[in-house]
């Protein structure tokens, strides 16, 4: 077989061009601590990377927005705590006020204190989180929940209750409307009608009249059962809260296992063996230096060098 003077040129600098194509690959590996480049260097490891790629994000987003649905839960936590506590004491003051004893003056003195309870009761129903969005207002968060008109406060939020996705196959409720948490219906019916009926029975004057003074008892005994079932229901929704955050604690721990693992796999497909690179580089300039002075000693070697 002849070998012509153009194919050996063109097969030696095929070859170099090839090495210095793999050592620049390596060099260039080095630098950026990945061993895959470009798809093309591994495609079948480049494919699985980027569906753990999109499951780390997914990962983290569900991170994200466990932090976010934390916060949520614990501020409205908080909120019910206080809600608790006024409604406690309001407890108190009826059974207080509950005594024949007391003069008209006295149970004034109890119904500022109901009214001042109320509005602090009010307060707490229209939180709204670091975002400026109402707690307790359904979907409606943007717009406040509880208005007072007349002595008369209304709902104007809605029955919704806002999720997010905090797991692949796991939404999380991050909100209670202000409708099932404080019973408040439509025309102002709830425990603000019952705290407003409660003041306005204080402030009333028996002035010695038998069968007033006794209709009075038989409302403070209904009312009394009224401001009962509104803790209660409070009780209740803390408790199914309580559980949620339960619920998202041990969510957060598995998303971050999950998360871990996935890392490491990104590690596994794209990370690069430093060791084992260097040691590439070694041979592929070892075999790249060789070629070229194999090139540099043949390409002189042409018979034209001796038609002289």
């Amino acid at each position: 077989m002849r070998i012509s003077t153009h194919l050996f040129y063109s097969q030696n600098t095929r070859a170099m061009a090839d090495n210095q194509a793999a050592v620049s690959k390596t060099q260039q590996q080095l630098a950026s601590g990945r061993s895959l480049s470009n798809a093309s260097d591994d495609p079948a490891a480049a494919a699985r990377l980027v569906e753990v790629r999109k499951e780390l994000a997914a990962a983290n987003q569900y991170g994200r927005n466990i932090e976010l649905a934390t916060g949520r839960l614990a501020l409205e936590e908080t909120s019910l705590e206080g809600a608790g506590n006024a409604l406690q004491r309001m407890r108190e003051l009826a059974l207080q006020a509950n005594n024949a004893h007391l003069s008209d003056a006295d149970r004034g003195s109890i119904a500022q204190e109901v009214r001042q309870l109320t509005g602090h009761l009010l307060d707490i129903a229209n939180t709204q989180d670091g975002h400026g969005e109402y707690l307790f207002g359904g979907y409606q968060s943007q717009t406040q929940p509880f208005v007072a008109n007349n002595g008369v406060v209304e709902y104007q939020g809605d029955d919704g209750r806002r999720e997010v996705r905090v797991g692949p196959n796991l939404q999380m409720t991050v909100g209670d409307p202000g409708s099932e948490v404080f019973g408040q219906a439509a025309g102002g019916l709830g425990i603000f009608h019952t705290l407003e009926t409660l003041a306005a029975a204080l402030e009333t004057p028996l002035s010695g009249d038998q069968a007033a003074a006794s209709q009075f008892h038989q409302d403070m005994d209904r009312l009394l059962e009224e401001v009962d079932g509104g803790i209660d229901q409070l009780l209740t929704v803390r408790s199914r809260l309580g559980a949620r955050l339960n619920s998202l604690e041990s969510q957060a721990q598995v998303n971050q296992v999950f998360a871990e693992r996935m890392e490491i796999a990104v590690g596994e497909l794209s990370g690069l063996d430093y060791a084992q690179a260097m040691t590439r580089l070694s041979e592929q300039m070892l075999v790249l230096q060789a070629a070229q002075q194999s090139f540099t000693k043949v390409q002189g070697l042409s018979l034209f060098d001796y038609l002289r």
